[in-house]
């Protein structure tokens, strides 16, 4: 999938989820929803390993090679009736990332880009969303990664991965009120299927604001970790560090 597609149907994506979220929920009493906004300030560490162990005919190992991301960012919407124990929610997450670096002679150069999509549903066992809940569903995963190799003599060896993966998603997330304003949230979850595994784990504060105390300013940690092979090619992508959002419940 070429990156100026793979940017269309992201944004496809989000305009379906998110712009369908009022039309579900046109009377306000009856249902709960939200909408929040991440900006995700992550460092991103790509593993490669080629046929087994090495890249450029067992010149060099290709590991620790990346931590630079260009950018990324994450929408998350969540629905649900008002007066029942359970929700559905969508979160989507982008980043782009590329670097060089010369190691052994060697020219390497990576680009990677990857889509992330959740889509789940919420059971709060105390009802009316909770402050515990668990959460099942399908998680979707479009990543393009591009190496290229510039040997001594001139030479040029390019390969990498371009597909699109479907993992079942299992998790569980949980909220402390601190004060009438404040609140700590953690979620964690695992995916498997298409791709080996996929972890992520996030802390996060919230700070509500305004008279009727419905908008969020949040701010914690995000790590995400996935292991794919296709075609000989073993990629462990490593995304985390801090992220700050907005949300609106309404």
């Amino acid at each position: 999938m070429n990156k100026s597609l793979n940017r269309l149907i992201k944004l496809a994506l989000t305009l379906v989820i998110f712009g369908a979220l009022p039309v579900m929920a046109s009377n306000d009493s009856d249902w709960n929803r939200s909408i929040a906004f991440y900006l995700w300030l992550a460092d991103t560490e790509v593993d490669a390993i080629q046929d087994g162990t090495s890249v450029g005919g067992g010149t060099v190992e290709f590991e620790d090679l990346v931590d630079k991301t260009e950018f990324g960012y994450a929408i998350l919407g969540e629905i649900g009736p008002a007066e029942r124990p359970w929700s559905v929610f969508a979160d989507l997450a982008y980043f782009e990332l590329a670097d060089n670096a010369g190691l052994d002679g060697l020219d390497i150069k990576l680009d990677v880009e990857a889509t992330i999509l959740d889509l789940a549903g919420v059971y709060s066992p105390a009802s009316k969303g909770g402050n515990f809940g668990l959460y099942a569903g399908i998680r979707y995963l479009s990543i393009d990664t591009e190496i290229g190799l510039t040997l001594p003599d001139g030479n040029t060896d390019n390969f990498g991965v371009d597909d699109s993966y479907t993992d079942a998603l299992i998790g569980a997330r949980i909220r402390t009120d601190l004060t009438d304003r404040w609140s700590l949230k953690f979620r964690g979850d695992t995916s498997a299927g298409d791709t080996e595994y996929t972890f992520q784990a996030e802390c996060l504060f919230g700070y509500r604001t305004g008279k009727t105390k419905n908008k969020q300013l949040l701010f914690g940690y995000r790590y995400r970790e996935t292991e794919i092979e296709e075609g000989g090619l073993t990629q462990e992508i490593v995304t985390a560090g801090p992220i700050a959002a907005f949300r609106i419940d309404f």
